[in-house]
């Protein structure tokens, strides 16, 4: 520890100041919680690297639809089993649909930074600002999300010796920007699609829990697909009365 620099060397001293025992008592709690905190490290990684191979299959499909998509509509309409022109309503759907998730996405980041920022002030957090920006980043990776962040910056609050507010921001962190996700994006992917705002919410769950981190795309969309094609079978096979 001597050799690191003298502000971080401070720093340090005074948290372990805080801890009984001191350095004994990190080693010991170290030596005992190491093979925990590396399997957790593991599960973040792992499922974060996931993740972004998801996202990076999602780019190349998103390039090749981008380069000749419309080439691809006409061929699907050309093989499909359906009348001229649904195939057309079935693709401007899963436009509308994905458009509405992407922008929903990005919109409930941005809320959760917001009401991330909040709590930071209220906390006291030292460059709210900062850890405003690394929450809206955080907020788009799985295992950790935005209140992952908020736990990161009530851990920095406790050590600086204010055990009350990091309480409070932990707290924070966990109820109100956790469970921002939960209730923004299913309202505003509702606002977007003519999708019940129940059904939106459980296709998001079951999306995630089918497919990962890119069943939040993948769920809303099926729902569409399916709530399409049963208009397009009503309008043209309807009731008899």
């Amino acid at each position: 520890m001597n050799d690191l620099p003298a502000p971080l060397r401070s720093l340090i001293e005074k948290v372990l100041e805080q801890i009984p025992g001191g350095e004994e008592r990190i080693q010991e709690l170290t030596n005992r919680q190491g093979g925990r905190a590396a399997a957790a490290i593991g599960g973040v990684l792992g499922a974060t690297t996931q993740a972004i191979v998801q996202v990076v299959m999602m780019l190349i499909a998103l390039f090749f639809l981008l380069i000749d998509g419309r080439a691809l509509v006409e061929w699907l309409e050309e093989v499909a089993p359906l009348k001229r022109g649904h195939m057309s309503e079935l693709m401007a759907e899963f436009r509308k649909v994905t458009v509405t998730v992407l922008v929903s996405t990005v919109a409930t980041a941005g809320i959760q930074a917001l009401v991330a920022l909040v709590g930071y002030l209220i906390a006291g957090v030292p460059h709210a600002l900062f850890f405003t920006f690394v929450t809206f980043v955080m907020a788009f990776v799985p295992a950790v999300g935005a209140g992952g962040a908020g736990l990161a910056a009530a851990a920095l609050v406790f050590f600086r010796g204010h055990a009350g507010r990091a309480a409070f921001l932990a707290a924070w962190a966990l109820v109100a920007v956790g469970l921002a996700d939960n209730v923004v994006k299913p309202y505003l992917i509702r606002g977007g699609v003519s999708i019940h705002g129940a059904v939106v919410f459980f296709a998001l769950l079951g999306g995630l829990a089918a497919f990962g981190p890119i069943g939040l795309l993948l769920g809303p969309l099926i729902i569409a697909f399916f709530l399409s094609v049963v208009r397009i079978v009503r309008r043209e096979y309807p009731r008899e009365t």
